[in-house]
């Protein structure tokens, strides 16, 4: 199995975009969750989905599960930025606003 490169996650993103934009709901739900623990970009669009799912609705359970995916994500580019070598990503968490290089 190879391995994803960050453009795939793109490629893949936007897909799950026109799904939503064509109401497949399902498949989109399905394509972000199966990749949001690998790429900032899935988790960002699993999020997306919830959220919008949970604003049409106002469902109590979709909105709580929209909170759940927002946390999982912000966690995930907390995460990221960590291990990033950005020379400012400590700086970054810290202040919770990256100031320009």
């Amino acid at each position: 199995m190879t391995r994803r490169t960050e453009s795939d996650y793109v490629k893949l993103s936007t897909e799950g975009i026109k799904m939503v934009i064509n109401n497949d709901w399902l498949k989109a739900e399905e394509l972000f969750g199966s990749h949001k623990d690998v790429s900032v970009l899935m988790s960002a669009g699993n999020s997306f989905v919830s959220f919008l799912q949970a604003l049409m609705t106002f469902e109590e359970d979709k909105m709580e599960s929209s909170r759940v995916a927002l946390a999982e994500t912000i966690q995930h580019c907390k995460s990221k930025m960590s291990s990033s070598k950005h020379p400012k990503a400590g700086e970054c968490l810290k202040e919770k606003h990256c100031p320009e290089q």
